[in-house]
């Protein structure tokens, strides 16, 4: 009997088992994986993000979850906001544009780096610190005009108290090559000069 070829059956026989399962039916599993791939690939999404922990670590998880943003979610998010502004704006008055806020990938890590940077110069509020803490630390009353790294708020501009600290050092370092030239030294290597 040849294969895919049909079989007329008589009253003596009941039916006909198959010894083994066509190609098709041993090759589903692969082809879901290949489905499957071909679907994330389509809409660029990452099978980290979805839940699949097979050759993942923290790093490509925070990667994939970065890219998820910057190249699936954030480009549609952008043509919502082009579409709302194009439909809704007339309807509301000439010039209004709607704005959804991009996605932003969460990483611990990243926040602890950016935490830090801002709290070492002093560019960063006490509440505004205690709401990038993991710990869910409350509101207080009690930090609202400190500037964590050593300044407050209250005590004048920081722009101008920046310049003011670049003027005493800059005055500093004229002050010190004067004096050095008055004693007889010289200013790049601090040996005394030959007579």
């Amino acid at each position: 009997m040849g294969r895919d070829e049909p079989l007329v059956l008589d009253g003596m026989i009941e039916s006909v088992q198959k010894f083994s399962n066509t190609a098709e039916e041993m090759e589903f599993l692969k082809s879901g994986v290949t489905t499957k791939a071909r679907i994330m690939q389509t809409f660029g999404v990452n099978p980290i993000v979805v839940g699949e922990v097979a050759g993942a670590n923290r790093a490509s998880a925070a990667a994939a979850d970065a890219h998820f943003c910057q190249t699936c979610v954030n480009p549609k998010i952008t043509l919502l906001s082009q579409c709302l502004t194009e439909w809704l704006g007339p309807m509301f008055g000439d010039g209004l544009k709607s704005l959804i806020e991009p996605a932003v990938s969460d990483d611990s890590d990243t926040k602890l780096q950016w935490a830090t940077l801002l709290a070492m110069n002093g560019a960063i509020s006490a509440p505004e610190l205690r709401r990038l803490s993991p710990f869910h630390l409350a509101e207080s009353d009690a930090y609202k005009h400190l500037l964590i790294g050593g300044e407050n708020m209250d005590t004048g501009n920081l722009i101008s108290r920046g310049i003011g600290n670049i003027a005493r050092n800059e005055l500093a370092g004229l002050f010190a090559d004067g004096l050095l030239d008055r004693m007889g030294l010289s200013g790049e290597n601090g040996d005394a000069d030959p007579l």
